[in-house]
């Protein structure tokens, strides 16, 4: 596991690019003090595409701050993420969750588990927008 300040502080290398993204959504890697390391991805303010019914640039922002009130809420349904630079410039920065492939994302998503629930209901609290089945992302049948 890494910690907060080394997700702040570690190099961060891009290695591909999420093609699938709408914004410009990169995969890649932070190295630790002893070079370890662990995947992240990387979402660089200078990447994003204006939306209508938000304000240019501030989608890095907003991952953060979804991060921070799951943390502060005990939601515990958004990876570590911080605003940090990068090769790209400022950006929101998030641990990379490795999911099972096995499992039936849109079957999961219709479930009526605490899980689903508990993501409902911070989607309320944040004001979410743009829930979809692949924004869920199951790492088990219960989480």
């Amino acid at each position: 596991m890494f910690s907060r300040e080394e997700l702040l502080v570690g190099e961060l290398i891009v290695e591909g690019r999420l093609v699938d993204a709408s914004n410009a959504t990169l995969f890649g890697k932070v190295l630790t003090s002893d070079q370890s390391s662990f995947s992240v991805v990387y979402k660089p303010i200078a990447g994003e595409r204006a939306l209508w019914d938000f304000a240019d640039g501030n989608l890095a922002s907003r991952e953060v701050a979804a991060h921070l009130i799951s943390e502060v809420g005990q939601f515990n349904c958004v990876p570590l993420t911080v605003m940090r630079d990068g090769p790209f410039g400022i950006g929101a920065v998030q641990q990379w969750i490795d999911v099972d492939p096995d499992l039936d994302l849109i079957a999961i998503g219709q479930q009526s588990t605490p899980a689903i629930r508990n993501i409902a209901l911070f989607d309320v609290v944040i004001n979410n927008t743009d829930r979809k089945f692949g924004h869920i992302l199951p790492i088990s049948d219960s989480q």
